[in-house]
């Protein structure tokens, strides 16, 4: 290598240092911010758990998952702290910015998927950073995402199939999860209200059919490894799409499937159950009872409509506990026993009314980790995993195993 070489090397590495340099004088973390499991800008920082241009760091564990899962109040370590390529920067230009990943801003200011209008590829992830101070409700341009296992984040919310984010206003950070198989062509989404003209709203479905017999899974397999989006009837016989007695006001759980991977529609065209709660008349004495395949907090009693559940809009709070032996008290959702130990096997299904919606106030929360878990919105919270400013927008599932127990 000749002298001049190496120092022009030597000073484009100067260049960069000083830049980050820079960054980091004009970057302040975000005040107050802590994960969903309580810990501290600070804490990333000091446990090498993240590096400045938003890559997971050699402290981070990959049992973990990734950043997305530990989001809380508008932001992930990524977009919150400046350890980890965030922070309150002030050079963010137009509504949001690409910290990490293949995702793009195209030169109208929309953000793209990856590759976008091609199809996204598998395992890639993005995190995007809002400018907070430019923040206007998302246009949806297009969106076809592989149900359930393809997921945009927006404001906790999991946004995927049908589910799209027309109108929401992203606060602090956005997250883009692909798995590792099927694909759609993504999404293209812009500042400013509504649905454009030229919007093509699609959903990625998975090509195997599913039988019409159901095969009892396990109810501890943890949410992010369940359901694909779709499944077909191999039955012959014409049978209607709802159940005429279902009551108008109701509305099945959304993207509810059990753990056999049935969704509340497939329960009502085989008369699978009745709306008093029973087992239906083509419902095989064989496959167990419908609670067995309990999945995401329900079984078919608690998120169908046709099945005597659903989320019904008579309820005239903010939530009721539908099923279970978790209680109310001054307005609290309490777990079973509370302030002592709930038991083992325990299981209870609170409806939730949307339009009162607004987020948890967690005013305590112990559970045994990875086995006793509260779910909201399709997400499982135990351990110090707690949904601290969550915004519940479905109904909510409480579970224990068959082991410890804790305070709740």
């Amino acid at each position: 290598m000749t002298a001049w070489t190496r120092w022009t090397l030597w000073s484009v590495l100067l260049s960069q240092e000083t830049l980050a340099d820079e960054r980091r004088l004009d970057c302040k973390d975000v005040p107050g911010w802590t994960d969903n499991e309580g810990y501290s800008c600070h804490e990333y920082a000091n446990r090498s758990w993240c590096t400045e241009d938003g890559a997971e760091g050699f402290g981070w564990q990959q049992t973990w998952g990734g950043f997305e899962e530990r989001w809380r109040e508008g932001f992930t370590a990524q977009a919150a702290c400046c350890a980890c390529g965030g922070g309150q920067v002030q050079s963010i230009a137009g509504l949001w910015q690409v910290l990490q990943g293949p995702c793009t801003v195209d030169t109208e200011g929309c953000l793209l998927s990856p590759n976008y209008p091609q199809n996204y590829s598998n395992n890639q992830r993005c995190t995007i950073i809002v400018n907070q101070t430019l923040a206007q409700p998302i246009r949806v341009v297009d969106w076809d995402v592989e149900y359930w296992f393809d997921f945009l984040l927006i404001n906790g919310r999991l946004f995927s199939g049908t589910l799209q984010p027309l109108n929401q206003t992203p606060n602090g950070s956005m997250h883009w999860v692909s798995d590792e198989d099927t694909t759609g062509t993504g999404w293209k989404l812009c500042p400013g209200n509504g649905t454009s003209s030229e919007a093509v709203i699609g959903s990625t479905t998975s090509s195997s059919e599913r039988s019409t017999t159901p095969v009892a899974s396990s109810t501890t397999t943890e949410v992010t490894e369940s359901t694909s989006s779709s499944s077909s009837s191999s039955s012959s016989t014409p049978l209607p799409t709802s159940s005429p007695s279902a009551p108008s006001a109701c509305k099945d759980v959304e993207g509810w499937m059990d753990a056999a991977e049935f969704s509340c529609n497939e329960y009502a065209q085989e008369q699978w159950c009745t709306v008093e709660k029973h087992p239906g008349p083509h419902w095989e004495a064989l496959w167990g009872p419908i609670e067995d395949y309990w999945n995401f907090g329900f079984s078919a009693f608690d998120a169908c409509c046709a099945c005597g559940g659903g989320q019904n809009a008579s309820i005239s709070v903010l939530w009721m506990v539908q099923s279970g032996p978790c209680t109310m008290v001054d307005g609290c959702i309490l777990s079973p026993n509370y302030p002592s130990n709930y038991s083992n096997n325990q299981r209870c299904t609170i409806a939730v009314n949307q339009s009162l919606a607004r987020p948890f106030q967690v005013v305590d929360f112990d559970t045994e980790r990875n086995y006793d878990r509260l779910t909201v919105n399709g997400r499982s919270y135990s351990g110090r995993k707690k949904p601290s400013g969550v915004v519940p927008f479905t109904a909510i599932g409480w579970e224990s195993d068959e082991d410890l127990t804790a305070r709740g």
